[in-house]
């Protein structure tokens, strides 16, 4: 269903956070255990990516991107994604927190 605007009731949820550089294979193991339960439970596949930072920290930062839910499961999904990473660790592997960005999706015409 859309409004006026074209703006359906289908969420896409994004968290990115930093760790150390020196905790990367860590990070990757935890993280892509945090996403495959994340899917299992929701009955679809997130995805994960990251950038290495260009400063002297040697710092990286990482991405989660969940697919599409309707409304009714945004909150749902923003709690399991919350508890998924205290449980796996990777909260703690954050050096600057997690930060959640959820956009809403629009229809586009054709």
């Amino acid at each position: 269903m859309t409004d006026h605007f074209g703006m359906s009731d289908r969420f896409v949820v994004f968290v990115y956070f930093r760790s150390r550089g020196t905790e990367r294979a860590r990070v990757r193991a935890l993280l892509d255990a945090h996403l495959d339960a994340i899917g299992a439970r929701f009955g679809f596949r997130a995805d994960g990516g990251l950038k290495d930072e260009t400063r002297a920290d040697g710092d990286v930062t990482w991405l989660e991107v969940y697919p599409p839910v309707d409304a009714d499961t945004l909150a749902a999904l923003q709690a399991a994604i919350g508890a998924s990473a205290d449980q796996t660790g990777l909260g703690a592997l954050a050096t600057t927190g997690r930060h959640t960005e959820v956009f809403r999706m629009f229809e586009r015409a054709g």
